[in-house]
């Protein structure tokens, strides 16, 4: 168990709020391993209104671990804890391994409570912690999802083309996955990627797949793009 201290030093118009550990040396050189080490120092201007400190601040919270049962829950009860909400998270499972990235909003006394509380419900749990402040998140708009698919010789750039095709649309990447092989009868590195990305309704999905088709025969691969609102359900989709 490692006891924290807090406290308050007041510097010029400055007020601060110090955490330090009190771990042994064999604590101490293993907490060195964490991105997040327990000397944190938040720096809270005295001279800001009320208004400055209740407006809405944001936070990413990165969380990398062991996956294990009541992990979510711990974390989420010491968000709702600190008066914080949580705009949007997403999961995945790697193996036995977890990571959760989230974006918690709340005052500025409330995030940073958050980024207090964190740290030590991390270290505790076994897991890694990363956090940074941002601001103007949205909640993503999922509505209109397509998936793509393509593959071909593996060159620089493909990826690049890809990716940049969908931001001049102001589509976004959701999920991505890229495999790379040696084709058995060539001996030639390929490649083979898929996208789930989300595009504007306002987007005219029959153009977009006319332009895609045309950069996919400019990189020289294979590929296709199927709209999930009008997906046939009866096509058969294959997992890599």
């Amino acid at each position: 168990m490692i006891n924290y201290n807090v406290k308050l030093i007041e510097i010029g118009s400055g007020l601060y709020l110090v955490c330090h550990s009190a771990a042994t040396n064999n604590q101490r050189s293993s907490y060195r391993q964490w991105h997040l080490k327990m000397s944190l120092c938040y720096h809270l201007l005295l001279n800001q209104s009320d208004t400055e400190i209740m407006a809405k601040h944001q936070l990413i919270v990165t969380i990398l671990g062991t996956d294990s049962s009541g992990i979510l829950s711990e974390i989420a009860s010491t968000v709702s804890e600190a008066q914080c909400n949580i705009l949007d998270s997403r999961q995945a499972i790697y193996g036995q391994e977890f990571s959760l990235t989230m974006i918690l909003e709340g005052s500025q006394p409330a995030i940073t409570k958050a980024e207090c509380t964190i740290p030590p419900l991390c270290q505790r749990l076994d897991l890694l912690s990363m956090m940074k402040r941002t601001s103007h998140h949205a909640k993503q708009n999922l509505a209109h999802l397509i998936d793509v698919e393509f593959s071909g010789k593996d060159t620089t750039g493909q990826i690049k083309a890809v990716t940049g095709f969908f931001a001049e649309r102001q589509g976004s990447i959701s999920a991505f996955r890229q495999r790379t092989f040696t084709d058995k009868v060539t001996g030639e590195e390929m490649m083979r990627c898929k996208f789930v990305v989300n595009i504007p309704d306002s987007i005219d999905f029959a153009e977009l797949e006319t332009s895609l088709s045309t950069l996919f025969d400019t990189l020289q691969v294979t590929g296709k793009v199927v709209d999930k609102h009008n997906k046939d359900p009866n096509e058969n989709v294959t997992s890599w």
